[in-house]
């Protein structure tokens, strides 16, 4: 399955890998108390020693487990000393197989946690497929999940998972508003949103760029100018009014949509290789600025009469 980018490299490195930790943050972290103790003194060798409690104090922080290959050095030493074991004695490679799940899981329920089971994959998905609409944006979409995980006090899975997971309702959310593209969009529609792309005779420019700014100018001339392209913006809202209607866009996807293009060249707009989705973030770039250009108006009209009467 296709899998969409979420977080920057930095941000999935940071994700996937044990954090860097203060002196400070390490003694807290990793602090011994009554319970770990019980556990800790139950355990037969050093090295399920040291693993316990990295395990431990990395999942107090960040409420999930990592790969054995990715504890940092400097916390393993600091443990040992914790523990008042020798480190360079210990060969940490020995602590592998079921011995790292085991101590997972007795992490797992003195935190009062679980695991990513199937029924919280299922639970999950509903809470993803509830909120799609209205957090669009992957990246969004992303931190309400772990939001989501901590409030049910569930282990933070891999990012892998959670992005096969996204990605899964993500496209699929999507690809339901390109079907009412395809299907309910009409050749008028399609060539107004079409002009937007095509250059104006008297600015040389794109008619789309002199859409992505709005000037609040309270001068006469620059709300005069405001009204007249406002005047040319309703004419093709209205007329792509009935599949913006049907998109039943929420205020978030219009501004998600719409700052894509704000923010797109005019070279990845006329040669964007998918005129159904092209379609749509144009169908929603022009719903966000009808209704936000309407505040602006509202606001500019407030701040006239203020300064009238000023």
């Amino acid at each position: 399955m296709a899998t969409i980018s979420i977080l920057t490299i930095d941000e999935k490195i940071a994700y996937e890998h044990p954090p860097i930790l203060t002196p400070e943050a390490r003694a807290l972290c990793f602090a011994i108390t009554p319970e770990t103790e019980i556990k800790i003194k139950r355990l037969r060798t050093d090295v399920n020693n040291i693993g316990f409690l990295l395990q431990y104090g990395y999942f107090k922080v960040c409420k999930r487990f990592f790969t054995v290959n990715r504890f940092r050095r400097e916390d393993l030493e600091y443990v040992a000393s914790t523990l008042e074991l020798k480190f360079n004695k210990t060969d940490f490679k020995q602590y592998k197989k079921k011995m790292p799940i085991t101590h997972q899981q007795a992490i797992l329920e003195l935190f009062g946690y679980k695991s990513l089971d199937q029924d919280s994959v299922l639970w999950l998905e509903d809470a993803l497929q509830r909120d799609i609409n209205r957090l669009v944006e992957p990246r969004k979409l992303f931190f309400t999940v772990l939001n989501l995980l901590h409030d049910r006090k569930i282990a933070l899975p891999s990012y892998h998972l959670l992005s096969e997971l996204i990605s899964k309702h993500y496209l699929a959310h999507e690809e339901d508003l390109l079907k009412i593209i395809r299907i309910y969009s009409t050749p008028e529609q399609e060539n107004r949103l079409s002009e937007l792309l095509t250059i104006n005779a008297n600015s040389h420019q794109m008619k789309l760029t002199q859409f992505k700014v709005i000037n609040q100018s309270l001068h006469p001339k620059a709300i005069q100018a405001s009204v007249a392209l406002f005047e040319q913006l309703a004419n093709v809202f209205n007329i792509v009014f009935p599949i913006a209607q049907s998109l039943e866009l929420t205020p978030e996807s219009c501004g998600y949509y719409a700052t894509w293009v704000k923010k797109a060249k005019i070279s990845q707009l006329k040669q964007f290789p998918y005129i159904d989705r092209l379609f749509l973030n144009l169908t929603a770039f022009c719903q966000h600025q009808f209704y936000l250009r309407q505040d602006v108006f509202i606001d500019i009209m407030i701040k006239s009469v203020q300064s009238m009467r000023n």
